[in-house]
């Protein structure tokens, strides 16, 4: 069986992005949302399905928790879900109130992309994902001497140069 491990990342920009509003992570008080036989809605840009050659269009699908894997991961049924190419996009779930929260990430799925997909699960990197945020880590790349601290931060190493990016 297939697992990738911490299969998440975080990008920092530039600048903030005022024009649209952030869609909450599933969090300590929000994880009851994410239980087996739930419904789950994924989207992403990647194929249609393994056999279509049409160019990639942009997905909206559903799927049902099916179980959850170690790694850790969301596991979900789907009859035509997230295939190659939507890796990285986001897996919704629903309060009572129909608030959508970003449960999982894309990450792996059977390779007919037919029988089930696997999102990282996103509430076990909640503290990461805050410390990340407030800038606990990810901090200036630059402020970084050393190779290691450089890539634990979510930076990159120039080799040439020595330096943090």
């Amino acid at each position: 069986s297939k697992s990738v491990v911490n299969d998440i990342a975080l990008v920092k920009l530039e600048e903030a992005i005022t024009t649209i509003a952030p869609i909450a992570n599933v969090d300590a008080n929000t994880s009851a949302l994410v239980s087996e036989n739930g419904e789950i809605e994924f989207a992403g840009f990647g194929l249609n399905n393994i056999s279509d050659p049409a160019p990639p269009r942009r997905l909206k699908g559903l799927g049902e928790i099916i179980g959850f894997t170690s790694d850790p991961g969301i596991i979900y049924g789907q009859s035509q879900g997230p295939c190659f190419g939507d890796s990285g996009g986001p897996a919704f779930v629903f309060d009572d109130d129909g608030t959508r929260h970003v449960a999982g990430v894309t990450s792996y799925g059977d390779s007919n992309c037919a029988v089930y997909g696997v999102s990282t699960e996103v509430s076990k990197f909640e503290d990461w994902i805050n410390d990340y945020i407030s800038g606990v880590v990810g901090g200036d790349c630059s402020d970084y001497t050393s190779k290691s601290t450089c890539r634990e931060n979510g930076c990159s190493w120039e080799n040439k140069l020595s330096t943090c990016q």
